[in-house]
């Protein structure tokens, strides 16, 4: 896909298996988790540490750490069968930098909102950089039929069902253990990621639907 890129300056089209390198990594790093536990010590994303220590680098590290099999399995899973395709046609670079920020972004997000309602929580996980990829998958794939919950659905009603039971259970307080926020933030940051680095308007593509 030729994309516009920020100041007109777009990735140079390179194919890598960027998604297959993060899958890679985040294992990795859960076997580390689990022959280690210290090290989630200065890794996962406390919103305290990040402002009062300066801590950015959690920011980051926070992504290659799950709370458990599932959650990673899950996260793998969607970052398998849909990154992937996403790289194939925004470029491996463009798809990096797009997970990345995504990631980074929904961090900032659910950070800015624990240290407002004085909330002591712990973040980790890939799922905000996983929905962003989501959201991109969508946007570009929007009449796509997926399988989802053995339903099959269009790639949009998928992002829009995701997203819809996140706001849910952040607003019932169901399922606390859940960063239903960091969800919500790389939803929101793939959606400006899109509109702003690539020039594609995302609302068009779930009006087109």
């Amino acid at each position: 896909m030729n994309t516009r890129g920020l100041l007109g300056k777009p990735f140079p089209y390179a194919q890598y298996n960027a998604a297959t390198w993060l899958i890679g990594i985040t294992v990795c790093s859960y076997l580390i988790q689990l022959t280690m536990p210290t090290f989630l010590g200065a890794l996962i994303l406390r919103p305290q540490a990040l402002a009062q220590e300066r801590a950015v680098w959690q920011l980051v590290t926070y992504l290659f750490l799950h709370a458990d099999m599932w959650h990673l399995l899950f996260n793998m899973l969607m970052l398998f069968l849909f990154g992937s395709r996403v790289e194939r046609e925004l470029g491996s670079s463009e798809f990096l930098s797009l997970y990345l920020s995504c990631g980074m972004i929904a961090g900032i997000f659910s950070t800015v909102l624990a240290l407002m309602s004085a909330t002591n929580i712990a973040i980790l996980g890939s799922s905000g950089a996983v929905y962003g990829i989501l959201l991109a998958y969508a946007v570009l794939n929007p009449r796509e039929i997926v399988t989802f919950w053995f339903i099959p659905m269009r790639s949009t009603t998928m992002v829009l069902i995701l997203g819809g039971l996140s706001l849910i259970f952040q607003l019932s307080g169901s399922r606390s253990h859940i960063a239903h926020l960091t969800h919500i933030g790389g939803l929101a940051a793939a959606f400006l990621y899109l509109r702003i680095r690539i020039g594609i308007d995302p609302m068009d593509s779930f009006r087109r639907q």
